[in-house]
């Protein structure tokens, strides 16, 4: 079953929420950080969250679950046309958790949703 009458997200609660940036669709700056780098994919999230550490992304899940929201996660951009629309969807654009941490003696490689 499709569903498109999707809830909104309360972009105010989410914001107060986060060590990152939170845009909605009429926040100033929503058209940039909704835009992925493939340029031919026009999605309309709603709305786009900026975590910046581990509990900015466990406080967005948490918010979309009790808002009855979807979430996905994206970090550059470059597989947007797989996401399909994003009508009730908080994308979480992950290019501020960037980080790399390798323990030589475990031989185990730490990496953030961001890296590149």
């Amino acid at each position: 079953m499709l569903i498109t009458d999707r809830p909104a997200a309360d972009v105010d609660a989410l914001r107060c929420r986060l060590h990152g940036d939170v845009y909605g669709p009429t926040d100033e700056g929503y058209d940039e950080a909704r835009r992925p780098w493939n340029l031919a994919v026009d999605q309309r999230p709603a709305a786009v969250a900026f975590p910046r550490t581990d509990a900015d992304v466990r406080a967005i899940v948490e918010f979309a679950r009790a808002e009855g929201l979807r979430v996905t996660p994206q970090a550059t951009g470059h597989g947007a046309h797989s996401n399909g629309p994003l009508d009730g969807t908080i994308l979480i654009a992950t290019r501020h958790m960037r980080g790399v941490r390798i323990d030589p003696d475990t031989r185990i490689a730490r990496v953030r949703a961001g890296a590149l």
